[in-house]
């Protein structure tokens, strides 16, 4: 039995490549990349979890974003930093 999280590791760079690609051309490519029958919701939640993964590094890197400002003020304390949120 093949669970969505498989599907969705197998075809992560696939989907975040072709962030339109439609629902019915992941079902095809799982039934003749891994010859496996899933339905249309199936690959609704595979698309699902691999765009909430990249909302998720998008977030991590916004963070980094601040750590690197107070880095900055530390080593660099007469320097001004600008940032626009």
């Amino acid at each position: 039995m093949v669970i969505v999280a498989m599907i969705a590791q197998h075809f992560e760079a696939t989907i975040k490549d072709h962030l339109k690609m439609k629902l019915r051309k992941i079902q095809r490519r799982c039934a003749s990349e891994m010859h496996v029958n899933v339905t249309i919701d199936c690959c609704y939640r595979v698309k699902k979890i691999v765009k909430e993964k990249m909302v998720g590094n998008h977030k991590e890197e916004f963070g980094l974003l601040w750590d690197y400002a107070h880095e900055l003020r530390s080593k660099m304390p007469g320097s001004t930093i600008k940032m626009v949120v």
